[in-house]
């Protein structure tokens, strides 16, 4: 079973680090009892990283394995997708370089911004023979035995075609999205152009171009919980809830049972920077959502946000809450954005 983590370099080592903390998040990995075996495949900037920060990445597990070559040789083949940047490329043409690398093997792929709960080893164990999306987000996607990287290439080819066209059919075939993204875990997307790997692949989980299996069929081979979205975990967790968090030893459980990993999106950072400024200054009651309604005190915590960019790190806030606390405080039906989902 291949764990792989696809990555790039846009700055400095301690940039990408602070971006993504492969050496923080293997340390903690190591502590859960793993051997941190995973595989890191660097699109970009793999030898622009300090050697004595790869040396201490390898002594921890990881195996760094430079793809640049391939990335560019799907550049060249895929000038099109260049109209959505350079992040976007990248997540579209990622798939196309974990193939190369590792043919029909199966893989989980593992957005680099994954904490594990879990042990890496534990979600293969657990996993690995499955075909799945999370919930129609690629942060964690199981290959299983299936041909899903090969329909996807398949797909994107298509698309790259004629992204507009194709686009444009896509929206028409968008009707019934609610009973997929429930029943199939294909997620949602809401623009008429396809922009991202992430409406990609919900398009495609929607209309069946890609293998899925069903949610109950993934639910029932492991007792982890899974959800990709802390903010909006109750969706998925139905069945437990109200939940009540705990944290015992490191390790994080709702009603008794292990949470698989926390997904640290840029939204739920944002949303913790948020909880951790209001908790500093002694503000109770809920904390908000502020990317969920409009009122003016979102629109002051965006402001915030905004002009204190350089907060927007992911390093401090790991530390805040896996290191010095947990999300006691947060968690819980007196602070939590959304009531009667926590006890």
């Amino acid at each position: 079973m291949n764990l792989v983590i696809v990555a790039w370099v846009n700055g400095s080592t301690v940039d990408f680090e602070r971006h993504i903390p492969l050496l923080w998040s293997g340390v903690r990995n190591r502590r859960l009892g793993s051997e941190n075996r995973l595989t890191v495949l660097f699109l970009d900037g793999l030898l622009s990283l300090e050697e004595q920060y790869r040396e201490r990445l390898k002594v921890l597990g990881y195996t760094l394995v430079d793809g640049s070559a391939n990335y560019r040789h799907y550049l060249d083949k895929f000038p099109q997708l260049a109209r959505f940047g350079d992040y976007e490329q990248k997540c579209f043409l990622r798939w196309l370089v974990i193939r190369d690398f590792f043919g029909s093997d199966p893989v989980i792929h593992l957005d680099g911004d994954l904490v594990f709960n879990a042990t890496p080893e534990q979600l293969a164990r657990d996993f690995g023979a499955e075909t799945f999306v999370l919930q129609g987000c690629p942060a964690f996607v199981s290959t299983g035995k299936s041909d899903w990287l090969d329909s996807y290439a398949g797909q994107l080819k298509t698309f790259a075609d004629n992204i507009d066209d194709y686009s444009s059919v896509a929206w028409l075939e968008r009707a019934g999205w609610e009973q997929s993204s429930r029943e199939k875990w294909s997620g949602a997307r809401f623009r008429k152009i396809i922009s991202s790997d992430q409406d990609f692949i919900s398009h495609l989980l929607h209309t069946d171009r890609l293998p899925q299996q069903r949610p109950e069929s993934v639910r029932a081979v492991s007792e982890l919980v899974l959800f990709e979205n802390p903010l909006y975990f109750f969706e998925y967790c139905s069945a437990i809830l109200p939940v009540g968090y705990e944290r015992i030893d490191g390790i994080d459980y709702f009603n008794g049972k292990k949470i698989a990993f926390w997904h640290m999106q840029s939204d739920f950072i944002r949303y913790l920077l948020v909880c951790a400024k209001r908790a500093d200054l002694r503000i109770g009651g809920r904390h908000p959502n502020i990317l969920n309604n409009v009122t003016v005190t979102s629109l002051l915590w965006r402001c915030y946000l905004r002009f204190n960019s350089f907060v927007l790190k992911r390093i401090p806030v790991y530390q805040r809450y896996f290191e010095h606390g947990d999300f006691s405080g947060i968690l819980n039906d007196t602070t939590f954005w959304k009531n009667d989902v926590c006890r």
